[in-house]
């Protein structure tokens, strides 16, 4: 929160101060919304998690069987190949449990490609097989589908489990990425995300090509026609390559020459790498730039401890059946707790290593609560923290993962009112005459 004289306002309501009344005056207000959810993108064919439908789905088709999975509550979808490469769906020879007219129907639509099927998930974890239209499987279906699929369809579903899983303690360990601080500005290239157009081969005549007039103009048309492509696409990903390799020049002047003399640029690089982060949670971060460059104001809107996830998922031993588990009131409180100030160690790395000209920082997270006396709506400060970049600089960057990021920021000058379990009560955070008290020392 900033201070007007004897008012005090929150850094995202700040308004103008009287003339006369000693304060150091921000030029303007910054707000970024960061909403990824939670989501883990990893390589070509790789897993990636998204905000998705409840339940799940499989399709199988002539070039495998392929599980769409999500479990409710989570919002979260994943989709993976169920039959492994070299592995046939099965065929009318194979005995499937089930009755003769069933067999010829499923395979039916597993030859022509047709059969796609929903795999749903129940509160109760129970695993439920439907048509797409919701119609439900008949039992004999159920058992063909079950006994052809079963150990894939367990596998998938319990890998599902083991990644939200880790997502969830992953919300505890938000700080381990936070980059080194640094005195001097540092470039960070990046790669033109569009692949260079590949160039085909010329299809090489058949026998009746050769000896065909026709099909061998038609066989020469295509080629050319190839080729032509190949050239457009060529230019294309060309103008697109210039194109990047500009903004990446500008980008490399703004984050190495203006960030160190210009509060936009500051303010456009904190923004774009604040951006870029994987946040695990819908953040709010609002910030101000102190006229000197030398000091900045954040506030930070944080979920409500009944806002994470709690609940831990495994797969039964023989079933496939999802059992889910709360976490203890403990439990959540400690992760809240890690995560709340890993989210503020974070923000506080990226301000120390992208701007280099920033030398004291002040944090302030809240969440949206309700007052019980007027039951209006507002803000409620959990902490607020100073932090100098020469005391940033004594943590050892390169052992994240032994730093408690609740430690971390007891080491600074921090008001909050925090049992040792994790209870929080509201404060007054950090006025902008405390960001300023020791700046002049």
């Amino acid at each position: 929160m900033l201070c007007d004289g004897k008012r005090t306002v929150p850094v995202k309501q700040r308004r103008q101060t009287q003339q006369g009344i000693r304060t150091m005056a921000l030029r303007f207000q910054r707000r970024i919304r960061i909403a990824p959810g939670m989501r883990l993108n990893l390589s070509k064919g790789g897993v990636g998690f998204s905000v998705g439908p409840r339940g799940a789905s499989a399709s199988v088709g002539r070039r495998g069987v392929y599980g769409h999975f999500g479990l409710p509550g989570t919002g979260l979808s994943y989709r993976q190949r169920l039959n492994t490469p070299g592995r046939s769906v099965p065929s009318k020879d194979k005995p499937g449990g089930a009755g003769k007219d069933t067999q010829n129907s499923i395979f039916q639509m597993l030859n022509e490609g047709n059969l796609r099927i929903n795999v749903q998930v129940r509160d109760s974890g129970e695993v439920n097989l439907q048509y797409l239209d919701g119609t439900p499987l008949l039992p004999d279906e159920v058992t063909l589908i079950r006994t052809h699929f079963g150990d894939f369809l367990r596998s998938e579903v319990k890998g599902l489990c083991e990644r939200i899983n880790r997502e969830l303690e992953a919300l505890g360990r938000v700080h381990e990425q936070t980059p080194v601080p640094t005195d001097a500005p540092v470039f960070q290239p990046r790669a033109l995300n569009v692949p260079e157009p590949e160039h085909l081969p010329d299809l090489k005549p058949s026998f009746w090509q050769k000896i065909w007039p026709s099909a061998r103009q038609a066989l020469a048309e295509e080629n050319r026609k190839r080729s032509n492509d190949y050239l457009h696409a060529v230019q294309v990903w060309n103008d697109e390559r210039r194109r990047f390799e500009r903004q990446e020049a500008l980008r490399k002047e703004i984050e190495t020459v203006h960030v160190l003399e210009s509060v936009d640029a500051m303010q456009r690089v904190l923004s774009d790498y604040l951006e870029r982060i994987s946040w695990p949670k819908d953040t709010e971060i609002d910030f101000d730039l102190g006229e000197n460059y030398h000091t900045i104001a954040i506030d930070i809107g944080l979920p409500t401890e009944d806002e994470m996830p709690t609940t831990h998922y495994t797969i039964a031993a023989k079933q496939l059946r999802v059992i889910s588990k709360k976490l203890s009131d403990t439990k959540r409180r400690q992760l809240y707790m890690q995560y709340v100030h890993g989210i503020a160690f974070r923000v506080l790395g990226e301000v120390f290593a992208r701007l280099p000209a920033v030398r004291r920082a002040l944090v302030s997270a809240y969440t949206r609560g309700v007052n019980s006396a007027t039951g209006a709506a507002e803000d409620h400060y959990l902490y607020s923290v100073i932090v100098e970049r020469s005391e940033w600089t004594r943590i050892d960057f390169r052992a994240l993962d032994r730093v408690d990021p609740v430690a971390a920021l007891n080491a600074f000058n921090i008001r909050r009112s925090m049992t040792k379990t994790g209870i929080f009560k509201p404060i007054e955070p950090f006025g902008l005459e405390d960001l300023e008290q020791t700046t002049a020392k």
